[in-house]
Parts: C-alpha cells; sequence; structure tokens
C-alpha cells in the first residue's frame, strides 16, 4: 500500500466518523512507522505484526503517563489505532502478522467472483507463505494511489463544504 493511503485512509475515516482530537492529524503519520523496516533491511517482519502494535502502544501510554499528560488515554487509543491501520491495510499482502510467534507470511485475498455466471459472491481466504513472494514497490505512491487520493480528497471537499450550507 501506498504511503500516502497508510495516512489518508485512517485518518478521514476518523474524521468522517466524527473524530475531531487536536493531534488527529500529527497522529496519523504514526501510521508510516511499521514501513520504516524497509531502511533497516527487513521485509514486512519486525514491524509488521500485532505484537509490535501492542507493544508500541503500550510504549506511547508509559511515556504520555511519565510525562503527565492529561490525555493519555485517547491519544494512546489513536496511536494504537493507527499503526494498527497500517496492518490491516497492508493485509492484502504478505506480512509476518504473528511474528515472532510464526515465521510464516500471511495475506488475506478478497474477491468477488460469478457464481455459475450470474451471481456474484465475495470470497475470501488467508494465504500463507514461508518466504516473500513478491517484491514490494519501492514507490512512495503509485499512479493508482495518487489518483485514488484525489478521488479521496474530491469526496473530503464536497463533504466538508457541503455541510456548511
Amino acid at each position: 500500500m501506498d504511503w500516502v493511503f497508510h495516512y489518508l485512509i485512517p485518518v478521514l475515516l476518523l474524521y468522517f466518523l466524527g473524530i475531531r482530537h487536536k493531534f488527529l492529524f500529527g497522529l496519523g503519520f504514526l501510521a508510516w512507522f511499521p514501513d520504516l523496516e524497509k531502511f533497516l533491511g527487513y521485509g514486512r517482519v519486525i514491524f509488521h505484526n500485532i505484537f509490535f502494535v501492542l507493544l508500541a502502544t503500550a510504549l506511547i501510554y508509559v511515556f504520555l503517563s511519565a510525562k503527565k499528560f492529561s490525555d493519555k488515554v485517547k491519544v494512546t487509543l489513536l496511536s494504537g489505532f493507527f499503526l494498527l491501520s497500517h496492518l490491516i491495510l497492508d493485509f492484502g499482502g504478505p506480512i509476518k502478522i504473528l511474528y515472532p510467534l510464526s515465521s510464516k507470511f500471511f495475506e488475506l485475498e478478497l474477491a468477488v467472483r460469478l457464481v455459475n455466471r450470474q451471481i456474484p459472491m465475495l470470497f475470501f481466504q488467508i494465504n500463507t507463505y514461508d518466504f516473500l513472494p513478491v517484491a514490494q514497490s519501492p514507490f512512495i505512491v503509485t499512479t493508482e494511489g495518487f489518483l485514488i487520493a484525489l478521488m479521496l480528497l474530491a469526496i473530503f471537499l464536497v463533504v466538508r463544504f457541503s455541510k456548511k450550507k
């Protein structure tokens, strides 16, 4: 998934759901954090698992508690949401979501297929791999990602300015 989407999708989702915390847009950048492992030479392993999300969220809470931060619970929950959103958005491709308990890559495959060439049905399955089966895109934003980001921005602007009338 593009870096732009890792930020935009969870931020806009919370915004459209009515969550207007003062740190919403700043904390949204935490959704990028799991991809920093690419610069460390790892591929969706160390930071792309549920245990990292839980540990990082707990550390954020401990840090905010030590600083006597007044809004620590909300900020911690938002932080955990943004970290978890990254895993959810990347789960369409192989990630080691259960690392270190499992060394396998897991991938959620969703598809709409026609049954008897007539009835559309939603199918899903979880695939497992012993190794990373595809090369990861080095791009921060792909062409498709850029176009979808423009559509999301247009929807956001329409919703935003239509409420003022």
